[in-house]
């Protein structure tokens, strides 16, 4: 699901922080459920978004400072022209 794709995103962008040694980050996404769960405002039911959830919150435990933030979609279209050009490219391997 695209829920399942933002959090993979999401894994992926932190680890990639980490290998870095950027141990401070302000990360902005246009998904309210993941930003909603991941501050725990949010309950989550889906034994699959748990697990992902468990997992970004493992990988968020490895930095020193973080604040996750809602964008709304229309604020970040520069964002979410880019994620649907990798979708098309990778629909097209």
């Amino acid at each position: 699901t695209n829920n399942e794709s933002e959090y993979l995103a999401l894994i992926r962008g932190i680890k990639l922080l980490i290998k870095l040694n950027l141990l401070e980050a302000e990360i902005f996404s246009d998904s309210e459920l993941i930003v909603k769960q991941v501050i725990g405002a949010y309950k989550i039911k889906n034994n699959r978004m748990k697990e992902l959830n468990a997992s970004a919150m493992s990988e968020l435990h490895k930095m020193n400072r973080w604040k996750i933030t809602h964008i709304r979609r229309e604020k970040n279209m520069r964002a979410d022209q880019l994620s649907k050009d990798g979708l098309n490219t990778a629909r097209n391997l």
